[in-house]
């Protein structure tokens, strides 16, 4: 597999968009609200597509319509046609909270040791938004404590990708610890404790939005009321769902967002390559 031709970003960016066409539809079947965001959202409003550099898409999902769509794939054992509900407990060295659907016609391998992540393939990353109250010293130390297990976990998982050697050796004692403590249940009792630290802040219609599960340098939190309101927007060649208020978050994210980046920072951020299977 490894031998095969890797395929050009323009090419994953059409597959991409392949699968972000297929979860809009299953959310339009089952009255399920989700928004592009991030470099997704900014493409939209930008580009009228993908960001030409961009290597991903993202969608966020209110936290209740995130698990019935969780629930519509756990009904078919986490895959519907070519597309797989990725995560930490069904995808081997999957090592983030944030599930991925992806399209299985392909295979994701991580650039730097050049193994695959299960049988990931092409993908969207799913982020589950709930809502606080207020965004608190309570709520930081949640989140804090949460950053905390996804960081341990992604240290369990990909340990071996140290740079060098000697760096390996000296995490492995880690990772067996790990190992020792949380046995082979542990991806599958990682996201239950990340779950249940959720549970203590979150509330329903909440006054802030807020990416609970992600790690703890990610601290933007937006007002919810100007997040609720949805319009289609054009991208390449099909319309989705954006924040109707765009510009307020696009605003908080990226600030000037209109503006172009220097030329020497439009390259992919994240370093994996995709074959086709």
């Amino acid at each position: 597999m490894l031998n095969k031709e890797q395929m050009s970003l323009r090419e994953i960016q059409l597959a991409m968009l392949e699968v972000l066409k297929e979860i809009h539809q299953i959310c339009e079947e089952n009255h399920l609200t989700y928004y592009i965001a991030y470099g997704t959202l900014l493409g939209a409003v930008r580009h009228n597509g993908f960001i030409p550099w961009d290597d991903d898409t993202d969608i966020w999902m209110p936290r209740e319509d995130f698990e019935k769509f969780k629930e519509i794939f756990r009904q078919s054992n986490y895959k519907i046609g070519n597309l797989k509900f990725c995560n930490r407990a069904n995808t081997e060295k999957y090592m983030f909270y944030l599930p991925r659907v992806s399209d299985t016609r392909y295979q994701y391998i991580m650039e730097k040791s050049q193994q695959p992540i299960g049988d990931m393939g092409v993908f969207v990353d799913i982020y589950p938004m709930d809502t606080v109250e207020a965004y608190d010293d309570k709520v930081r130390r949640i989140r804090k404590k949460i950053g905390n297990i996804n960081g341990m976990y992604r240290f369990y998982i990909d340990y071996k990708e140290s740079s060098s050697p000697i760096k390996t050796i000296l995490k492995a004692p880690l990772h067996f610890i790990l190992r020792f403590i949380y046995g082979k249940n542990y991806p599958k009792r990682v996201d239950a404790r990340v779950e249940k630290l959720i549970a203590q802040i979150a509330q329903e219609n909440g006054n802030i939005l807020a990416l609970l599960g992600w790690e703890i340098e990610n601290e933007l939190h937006y007002d919810a009321a100007k997040c609720k309101e949805r319009i289609l927007v054009d991208f390449e060649d099909t319309k989705v769902w954006a924040p109707k208020e765009y510009d307020y978050i696009l605003k908080l994210i990226y600030g000037d967002y209109m503006q172009l980046p220097d030329e020497e920072a439009r390259n992919p951020h994240h370093e994996y390559i995709i074959v086709k299977k």
